[in-house]
């Protein structure tokens, strides 16, 4: 079975903080997970939650150098923002064992991610691959 991607995956390892919204919110917060590869509409990390198709996450990717690439005024002006991480809302597309003990894949799409810092997460993207090939 060929799996169709309309953007390509790349390989990246980077930090990950999850956490599913769902209500009643767990008391016990989100996790940290680190991922497997990263795309325009999409991420996959490994983790030891197995997580439900549909579940939403809100997920802040620690993707370095990331901010070089957004470009507007409140970047410019704090100095804060230079290491935040990207921000966005997910939903769980798939998930499966890992051959990691205890782990599961998890593959989730972008479903609600900053305009302004869509475009720079695509212009990174747009760097690694290029620096890659």
């Amino acid at each position: 079975m060929s799996e169709a991607r309309d953007y390509p995956r790349i390989p990246r390892e980077v930090t990950v903080e999850v956490i599913k919204l769902a209500y009643p919110m767990d008391a016990k917060g989100g996790e940290s997970v680190f991922s497997v590869n990263i795309a325009q509409n999409g991420i996959c990390f490994l983790s030891e939650t197995k997580y439900d198709l549909g579940d939403i996450l809100n997920l802040r990717i620690d993707l370095k150098g990331l901010r070089r690439f957004v470009k507007n005024v409140p970047s410019l002006l704090d100095d804060s923002l230079v290491k935040a991480p990207l921000s966005v809302i997910a939903k769980v597309a798939w998930v499966k064992v890992s051959d990691t003990k205890n782990m599961f894949e998890v593959g989730v799409s972008f479903e609600d991610v900053d305009g302004v810092e869509h475009k720079a997460l695509i212009s990174y993207l747009n760097s690694l691959s290029t620096a890659t090939s």
